[in-house]
């Protein structure tokens, strides 16, 4: 079993840069299945297995299982404006929970998810926000009076992961691509990878650049005594159909922007294990997500994994 801490935040780029996709925090719990070692007692199926079958799963993926909780949030630049700013983002803060499926098959890594949240006043987002602006010593946020109404969230997600490797060992390339469908977000992406480092595993890559913001890496079931690192640069694009962060409820009239079909996204960093430790920082740049958007967003993507 293992579980990975994910937090993104824009304030990793400069205090004055937090707007847009200002922060994620993800938490996330995955065990194989009865097909491997460490799964359940005498090859028997661990806890989440009954949970997939509940939820309509079928047969438990061949690989792992994994549950996840995220929030995130979103705010425009002004910080300071107690008013409706037509011309930028809404605020908005989601909460999701997620069952994904992992398996291997015909040399691609394959995630199916489903994922069921809330987003409005209910997830807290101004208080969560607040606090930890206290703690860091930034400007409060004074507008979220004017964010996305409360409203049930429900989104079906695949994603693909393909592996090229060199002779060499050394350095490998990695394709991903999928869609998600939903009332949170429907689109559909691709997108490349380049890794350069030790002891490279067919593990699904690092942390895409998914459609999204906190979505996770595929987990790597590897561990070794010796220091395991990589360096890797991607770039991927999406084609978006709905984002309901931008284009406002889908159940109610709110405050929305013009958002733009087609975002481009580039990152880099690095990812460091040893023993039952892994850790991974990446920074982002986005592309403009909709009309009239100032500046081109960034964040940091901090990562830490433990294995039992």
């Amino acid at each position: 079993m293992q579980t990975r801490l994910k937090i993104d935040n824009d304030l990793a780029t400069g205090k004055d840069k937090d707007y847009g996709y200002s922060s994620g925090v993800m938490l996330e719990v995955a065990a194989r299945t009865s097909a491997h070692d460490g799964w359940g007692q005498d090859g028997e199926p661990g806890l989440l297995c009954p949970l997939w079958r509940w939820l309509g799963g079928g047969r438990v993926p061949s690989e792992y299982v994994s549950f996840r909780l995220d929030q995130a949030i979103y705010t425009p630049e002004n910080s300071r404006a107690t008013w409706l700013i037509p011309s930028d983002r809404p605020y908005a803060a989601t909460l999701m929970a997620s069952l994904a499926g992992v398996r291997l098959q015909e040399g691609q890594w394959v995630r199916n998810e489903l994922r069921l949240g809330w987003v409005g006043p209910s997830v807290r987002g101004e208080k969560l926000q607040n606090a930890v602006h206290r703690v860091i010593d930034a400007p409060r946020f004074r507008g979220w009076a004017h964010q996305l109404h409360d409203e049930p969230l429900l989104e079906w997600a695949q994603y693909r992961v393909r592996r090229w490797q060199p002779a060499s060992g050394r350095t490998d390339v990695l394709g991903h691509w999928g869609m998600r469908l939903g009332n949170l977000q429907s689109s559909a992406f691709g997108g490349l990878e380049w890794r350069f480092g030790n002891h490279l595993q067919d593990d699904g890559g690092s942390a895409p650049l998914r459609p999204g913001s906190n979505e996770p890496g595929e987990v790597s079931w590897h561990r070794s005594d010796t220091t395991q690192w990589n360096l890797f640069v991607q770039g991927g694009v999406r084609a978006v159909a709905w984002d309901l962060t931008l284009d406002g409820n889908a159940w109610h009239d709110s405050h929305h922007v013009k958002r733009k079909p087609v975002v481009a996204d580039a990152g880099a960093g690095f990812t460091v294990r040893q023993g039952r430790w892994g850790v991974q920082f990446m920074w982002v740049v986005r592309s403009r997500e909709f009309r009239g958007q100032r500046h081109v967003p960034s964040f940091g993507s901090l990562q830490i994994g433990y294995s039992f």
